[in-house]
């Protein structure tokens, strides 16, 4: 479990859920203590850097891995102080994730940020991380790049930041040949419509850099979250769905393709008795079946209506509940300082305008005395002369 240094419940993600909490806001983006929040968000395929770069960051234990293990399952978070505002930063699962198909981490995307946005969260930016260590683009990585293209939209791609990492992996000459290929080709349609491209060397300051380029940028709404909160389309529906949906549909029919050839190699090594070369194809024809199946299923499970699994849904309006009540409850805390602070303050006020009343009575009776005295005197001195007279 990843929490702020101050132990806020507000701020707690859990590696075992697909959601993370952040403290609730209102339509300034402000929390209940008066705190602007700012959430920028990481992506990128596994082994790009993400959970090293928020480590960097924040200086908080953040589980980083070391080879081609995916460590974030989930979207989590780590939220910190910086420049005068709670900063939240978020990190998402790669679409190469080890474990999961990318129909499931899509959903688990598509889930938190859906959920989020529909109470009152926006995101500030978007970190992309791409390691320039790859000495080519795969094709996870590709599909990783058109996923987060959909998941944006161009309305909001200025509020996003290429960025390059494990620069001490390659030559500084061979690192700037694949930043230009990147820049003339892959990146250029983004970087033409308004993403920034930076590398991050690995140092902190580098890192820093990133935050300061998106932390002053208005947040945006994504595609994703227009079209599945505001719009209510299923996920299958969305430009991320259907491009992850089309990517299925190839994987399908490129199986079929290949389970039909297999099959006619089985049946020739059948008819020709030939035993060693039937059980190779065998093999091969088990694992080309298992890959459908997994094709067919993932694109069954985007087929869902629902926007997200109704577990997942549960489990976060939950937490926003228990987040609502911290929230109120906050609130109502500060409310009863202020009435207090007022309440103190207005009977100060008042026993200082009594005072004041006080005081100016007293001097009023004060100089009426002294004028009567002294008409009594006047009046007496001409009394006395005139008697003299």
């Amino acid at each position: 479990m990843l929490t702020s240094p101050d132990s806020d419940p507000a701020t707690m993600s859990q590696n075992e859920e697909d959601y993370v909490a952040i403290p609730l806001v209102d339509e300034h983006g402000k929390n209940a203590a008066g705190d602007l929040e700012v959430v920028i968000a990481i992506m990128g395929n596994t082994g790009s850097g993400k959970s090293s770069l928020i480590k960097l960051i924040s200086g908080q234990d953040v589980e980083v891995g070391s080879g081609l293990e995916a460590c974030t399952e989930t979207v989590t978070a780590v939220r910190m102080d910086y420049k005068g505002v709670k900063l939240t930063l978020l990190d998402s699962p790669g679409f190469n994730d080890t474990y999961r198909s990318e129909t499931e981490i899509l959903k688990s995307i598509s889930s938190f940020l859906s959920e989020t946005y529909s109470h009152g969260f926006q995101l500030s930016g978007i970190i992309y991380l791409h390691a320039i260590s790859n000495p080519r683009m795969e094709g996870s990585a590709r599909l990783s790049l058109r996923m987060f293209r959909k998941l944006v939209g161009d309305d909001s791609l200025s509020n996003v930041i290429l960025s390059t990492t494990h620069w001490s992996r390659v030559t500084p000459e061979e690192g700037t040949r694949r930043e230009a290929d990147l820049q003339d080709k892959f990146w250029k349609d983004f970087l033409d419509k308004g993403a920034a491209m930076m590398r991050h060397t690995g140092e902190r300051d580098s890192a820093l850099a990133l935050i300061d380029a998106l932390i002053d940028k208005s947040p945006v709404v994504l595609d994703i979250q227009h079209e599945l909160v505001d719009e209510g389309k299923a996920l299958i529906e969305t430009a991320a769905g259907s491009e992850l949906n089309k990517e299925l549909l190839e994987l399908q029919h490129r199986y079929e393709s290949d389970l039909r050839e297999v099959r006619k190699e089985m049946d020739i090594a059948i008819r020709e008795n030939d035993q060693r070369n039937k059980s190779e194809l065998d093999e091969i024809r088990q694992k080309l079946d298992n890959q459908l199946a997994d094709a067919k299923r993932n694109q069954a499970s985007l087929r869902e209506r629902e926007r997200v699994a109704s577990r997942d849904r549960q489990r976060m309006q939950s937490q926003i509940q228990i987040l609502q009540m911290a929230f109120d409850k906050e609130k109502e805390e500060l409310e009863k300082k202020f009435n207090h602070e007022n309440e103190r303050l207005t009977s100060k006020l008042k026993e200082a305008q009594a005072a004041s009343e006080q005081a100016q009575n007293s001097e009023f009776w004060s100089n009426v005395t002294d004028i009567t005295n002294n008409f009594l005197n006047g009046f007496f001195v001409l009394l006395s002369a005139y008697a003299r007279k």
